[in-house]
């Protein structure tokens, strides 16, 4: 305790004996009179420090308790305590009172959504109390869009934060929330605290897996080839794909009394296509997707067609088969890859998207090669080589090029520069001898059965990026967002902190992305 609230103390101390012997001595002094006054006073100077003794009892009690802004970061318990880190800019946490106590913290749906300045900025509602009196103050702090809140489980995690912001300490073993905390690409939306309870809203990244996460890449807008012309939605192009098999003859394509004469196997919706047509009208209705305009409605042919297996749909209550589900899913997943503005382009590959085998696509390509995959470590070899002046796809190429650094596979980028030796426009023999003994003659096999024995470079690398584009659109996937929450019921300390480290910055807790997922 310091020597002020020692003082405090000591005064109160004085208050109140003489407020106990006062009305002794006057009650001695004029009891001969009973005079109510003095009885009167005796009791109003006794209320009177007893208010007083209140007031600043609870001052003292709230200058322990004060957030102070510190220049050295707390330590926590591992494994019993965690920490919560809130950054904020120089400017806006000097909006604070640091001799006041913050009490609450509340999130302003409001602010926050009118913000526009580029990514959303947080903005939080901080209730401060001042030496623990009723008065309180609220204000109103942005946190830094540069950076995202951390929960941080060890004092090495903590040691590497640097910079200005709240730190919260909580009493919660790690290993409590580790199965939320670990998954793919979690990370804080907002926290909030009231009563000694810190909620953290979070997010999370699924893997879109089954045909109920089917929806945002059925509505998914695909680039049209004219400018003025209305973009067509993935659902769109898929019905009009899907339906070309389908006959104009209606009898041919659901029951009628000619088709149950001659046997309903034949009819198309028996066949593979027509039950997976059926399939996406069952789960997805074009209201459910479109809404009440569609392109479709332009072609009469088409929108017969549809219209045709809706009703026979409803009339008699059909479902689909959900072993056929998957099947589905991994038709609409593969064309949703190859029609992305960014997932279809080869040169947007080094983002790394992640797979639906539960890696980025470097990971797969990684293992691949590593198990012996001798043709796609020849092809990701030839498919890297840089042309100069033209090519526009510097990064995936060296995106590429680290992938076979990192398995050993070095030898066949030199291979390639060998053969290729800058001459886009010069013709290769495939079959050649001198090609026979090299590591990416396993490629150029695969590669000379679509090109034929002659080439030119241009079209060897061309067609290498193809088959890499091809991988691509088998196993790349979409991410889901996938909203959480966590609760901590004891707030131990609440600290606002300015440090600065020469350590590295590493939020170990919440990644935000080392690697790219298509969300919807």
């Amino acid at each position: 305790m310091k020597k002020s609230q020692f003082l405090c103390l000591f005064i109160l101390l004085g208050i109140l004996l003489f407020a106990v012997i006062l009305p002794i001595l006057l009650s001695k002094i004029y009891i001969t009179y009973s005079t109510p006054c003095f009885i009167v006073l005796g009791i109003a100077m006794t209320v009177a420090s007893g208010i007083m003794s209140f007031f600043i009892t609870r001052a003292i009690l709230a200058c322990q308790d004060t957030t102070e802004i510190h220049s050295t970061l707390p330590s926590i318990k591992e494994n019993e305590q965690i920490a919560l880190f809130i950054p904020l800019s120089d400017d806006q946490l000097n909006r604070l009172d640091p001799n006041s106590k913050i009490v609450e913290i509340k999130y302003d749906r409001v602010a926050t959504g009118i913000n526009l300045n580029g990514e959303k900025d947080i903005v939080l509602n901080i209730t401060q109390k001042k030496y623990g009196l009723c008065a309180t103050r609220v204000v109103d702090v942005v946190v830094n869009s540069d950076r995202k809140c951390m929960l941080l489980t060890s004092n090495q995690g903590i040691a590497q934060v640097s910079g200005r912001g709240i730190f919260i300490v909580v009493n919660k073993r790690p290993s409590t929330i580790k199965d939320i905390t670990s998954k793919m690409r979690f990370y804080i939306k907002y926290p909030e605290m009231k009563d000694g309870v810190l909620s953290l809203t979070c997010n999370y990244s699924a893997m879109c897996s089954s045909i109920k996460g089917a929806l945002g890449m059925l509505r998914y807008k695909v680039e049209s080839a004219g400018d003025c012309e209305e973009q067509m939605s993935l659902y769109e192009l898929l019905l009009k794909e899907m339906f070309r098999s389908c006959p104009s003859d209606s009898s041919l394509v659901v029951p009628s009394d000619t088709s149950i004469r001659s046997g309903t196997e034949s009819l198309w919706i028996n066949q593979s296509d027509g039950q997976l047509t059926m399939a996406l009208l069952i789960n997805f209705s074009t209201s459910m997707v479109l809404g009440r305009g569609s392109r479709l409605n332009n072609d009469k042919k088409l929108f017969a067609k549809i219209t045709l297996l809706q009703d026979y749909i409803v009339q008699n209550g059909i479902t689909s088969d959900p072993e056929i589900f998957p099947k589905l899913f991994e038709k609409i997943r593969y064309k949703f890859c190859k029609v992305h503005r960014a997932i279809s382009q080869y040169r947007c590959l080094y983002n790394d998207y992640y797979t639906k085998y539960g890696v980025t696509f470097s990971e797969l390509i990684r293992s691949e090669i590593r198990n012996g995959n001798t043709i796609l470590a020849a092809m990701v070899a030839i498919a890297s080589y840089q042309c100069r002046g033209t090519d526009f796809a510097t990064a995936t190429n060296s995106f590429l090029k680290e992938i076979l650094s990192s398995v050993g596979s070095s030898n066949l980028i030199a291979e390639v520069n060998d053969i290729i030796n800058g001459d886009l426009y010069a013709r290769v023999n495939l079959n050649s001898y001198k090609l026979l003994g090299l590591g990416i003659s396993s490629a150029l096999k695969v590669i000379s059965k679509s090109l034929g024995a002659f080439c030119t470079n241009e079209q060897l690398i061309d067609c290498a990026r193809n088959y890499i584009m091809s991988k691509c659109y088998s196993s790349v996937t979409t991410l889901e967002v996938v909203p959480c929450s966590l609760k901590f019921r004891s707030v131990q300390d609440i600290m606002l902190c300015n440090v600065t480290t020469s350590e590295p910055v590493v939020d170990n807790s919440n990644v935000e992305c080392f690697s790219h997922g298509i969300g919807m």
